[in-house]
């Protein structure tokens, strides 16, 4: 399903909101469709690595009501004019759920080569999300993603009983707001001054996925990347003829 909301340019301001819900399936995209068991294409089948069920953008643009012909200031003239007219506000927020994830073990089915290289499932022996705190801000060592206890490594000979995909990573959530400032310097040149600020609000960002395997125990659902770069701000200057 897709929601789609928008206000047309109109006294300065533009809006739009893009929802998306949505499912997907299919056969472990997460390991480039290698199968844990060729023999067993049915136990791949779940959850796709790019499953994100909930996504929400919001973008707008106003400019801002000063200077000449404007709601305020329309009466100043000169360098005040100049400094006060041409001002535009422009955001762009994305929020949205996280990446699918297996959890991996070592290949103790023994039939080693390409069907299961890098594919191996772990065993789920208990409830995943089973005594995670859901306030941990950081996910450290002692705050994870989830409970390692909730999965075992398979025994000699056997296959991982883990569906592929299961846990989720952190969502997403990032507001990038920019300004601009216009100054018309002829009829055909316009000169635009530009500050703009990516990840404005300095959120945290873990992900994409914590680390997912039995064959590192310490390691487990311990978040050691980011998704997205601390705040980034720039100051521009560009010539429109």
């Amino acid at each position: 399903m897709t929601i789609r909301v928008e206000k047309r340019f109109s006294r300065g301001f533009y809006f739009q909101a893009n929802y998306t819900w949505s499912h997907t399936l299919d056969l472990d995209s997460e390991t480039g469709f290698v199968a844990q068991n060729y023999w067993n294409r049915n136990a791949d089948y779940g959850n796709a690595y790019y499953n994100i069920p909930q996504r929400l953008i919001f973008s707008g643009i106003y400019e801002l009501p000063f200077g000449k012909g404007k709601r305020f200031g329309s009466n100043l003239t000169g360098v005040a004019d100049v400094l006060s007219r041409g001002w535009q506000v422009n955001g762009l927020y994305t929020i949205q759920n996280g990446f699918q994830y297996s959890l991996g073990a070592f290949d103790n089915a023994g039939t080693g080569g390409g069907w299961t290289a890098g594919s191996a499932r772990a065993d789920l022996v208990g409830n995943p999300h089973s005594g995670v705190s859901s306030s941990c801000r950081q996910v450290t060592a002692t705050c994870r993603a989830f409970s390692p206890a909730a999965f075992a490594q398979p025994g000699p000979g056997t296959y991982g009983n883990s569906r592929a995909d299961i846990l989720r990573g952190k969502g997403f959530n990032n507001a990038d707001i920019s300004f601009f400032k216009n100054t018309s310097v002829s009829e055909r040149l316009n000169v635009q001054f530009r500050a703009e600020f990516f990840n404005f609000f300095n959120h945290t960002q873990l992900g994409p996925t914590p680390g997912s395997s039995t064959t590192n125990p310490s390691a487990e659902g311990v978040y050691t990347t980011l998704s997205h770069a601390p705040r980034i701000a720039q100051l521009a200057l560009k010539l429109v003829f």
